[in-house]
């Protein structure tokens, strides 16, 4: 039970505070954009054509000023894939704004200095957290870049490196255009391209994590009494049910870990301006060795006779709160990841679950103490020659509530388990 108060300490991490501009409102009329734009902008890329030559601008909103400054960037890819792009940064080093073009022949980013002579810087400032640059290229140049055709668009921003004139690393996962644009066309452009595989991949573990392994620890915590003397395909019901949705969140859980390595090729670290959220891929390869240790040590339990089984008992009851704990919290983070394109607002249905869950087992938790109290009491009450007969009925009447309750229980996760899906099947780029 203690675990789900863990889940609400996560919920308190914060993101880097970033002052937001309002979108050009010639967007769609006389420019093209594209940008995050849904109300207010953290970031923005204008184009239009005038004659022979490109106009492009870009805008983007900073936490703060690094220390040896900051660019931001727009390349132009013939793929939603970094590699074989062309890039034009714009830069502040804190007293100064310029632009540069550099390119990224890989997974890396290669500088182009000086500035081509067909380009035409227009306007360069940053302001109250805001940098923007504003230039010219020209559509016949010697780079052979052909401003004509179709590109995805990427926007990308990191730190300045001022003692060696270089980009670090961005520090966000560049964000993608949806689709190709059309430089000579003034269509308004959001979102990104929809990993399916990435999707799959969150729909496994929150059918692991949320549906399966909440419905396994309630039923192994608090309904052992309730059918015991009932059988079910040979086993006791609890075990039985138990057993059946634990394997099942082992088997999702392998799922969406293989779909993710097939769809990476290979670990990959996150790229995130948040540190918690590179936790990600390293808490989900701990929650993937836990699930399959879980099931291991379960094979090779001792009977419970046995003076052992107390190990067996505290290793699997401590490695099932472990695991579901990091699974529910490893969703809590991917679900804010930038890739996932998932609204903030999505948090808050994690945070529903993990409240709910936390308060039927605290309310099971005392439902049984209350009764265990009240059956000793009238226990004790009442003489030997009919206490047993009303003990039972009374009992059987607690076990009926107790299985209304699990049927309730078993139904709102499910509720929680279908929305999640929805959400993270859904394209809700447009909304972020």
């Amino acid at each position: 039970m203690g675990r789900f108060v863990y889940y609400l300490l996560a919920f308190c991490i914060l993101s880097k505070s970033l002052v937001a501009f309002k979108k050009n409102t010639d967007c769609g009329s006389s420019v093209g954009c594209y940008s995050d734009c849904s109300g207010d902008c953290t970031f923005e890329v204008t184009w239009r054509e005038i004659g022979t030559k490109i106009e492009i601008s870009m805008k983007a909103s900073l936490a703060s000023l690094s220390s040896g400054g900051d660019w931001i960037s727009v390349a132009l890819s013939s793929d939603d894939k970094m590699g074989s792009d062309t890039v034009f940064d714009c830069i502040t080093d804190g007293s100064q704004v310029f632009v540069q073009r550099s390119t990224n022949p890989g997974k890396y980013n290669t500088q182009i200095s000086p500035l081509d002579p067909w380009i035409t810087v227009k306007a360069n400032s940053y302001s109250a957290g805001i940098l923007m640059c504003s230039f010219d290229a020209e559509k016949s140049n010697a780079a052979g870049i052909n401003f004509e055709k179709d590109w995805y668009m990427f926007f990308g921003k990191g730190k300045w490196d001022q003692s060696s004139n270089s980009k670090f690393k961005h520090e966000i996962t560049p964000k993608i255009s949806a689709e190709k644009v059309d430089l000579q066309k003034y269509d308004v452009i959001g979102g990104s391209p929809m990993n399916i595989m990435l999707k799959l991949h969150g729909i496994m573990m929150i059918s692991a994590w949320i549906l399966c392994a909440s419905i396994g620890v309630v039923v192994a915590r608090y309904y052992k009494p309730v059918w015991l003397e009932e059988k079910l395909l040979g086993e006791k019901v609890w075990f039985t049910l138990h057993r059946g949705v634990m394997v099942l969140a082992v088997l999702f859980c392998i799922a969406g870990f293989t779909i993710i390595f097939v769809d990476r090729g290979t670990f990959q670290e996150i790229e995130s301006d948040s540190d918690f959220k590179k936790a990600h891929p390293f808490i989900g390869i701990i929650v993937m060795c836990l699930a399959v240790i879980q099931p291991v040590m379960a094979v090779f339990r001792p009977h419970p006779g046995d003076n052992n089984r107390f190990i067996f008992n505290w290793a699997h009851w401590g490695v099932g709160i472990v695991s579901h704990f990091l699974g529910v919290l490893n969703i809590l983070i991917g679900v804010l990841l930038d890739a996932m394109q998932m609204p903030i607002w999505v948090v808050y249905v994690v945070v529903a679950y993990a409240v709910y869950q936390f308060v039927i087992e605290f309310f099971l938790e005392i439902y049984d103490c209350m009764s265990r109290k009240k059956s000793a009491s009238e226990a004790y009450e009442m003489r030997e020659n009919d206490s047993l007969a009303k003990q039972d009925t009374k009992q059987d009447s607690q076990y009926n509530v107790k299985k209304i309750i699990l049927g309730i229980h078993i139904t709102i996760i499910c509720l929680f388990t279908i929305a999640l899906v929805i959400l993270v099947s859904m394209d809700l780029s447009m909304y972020i």
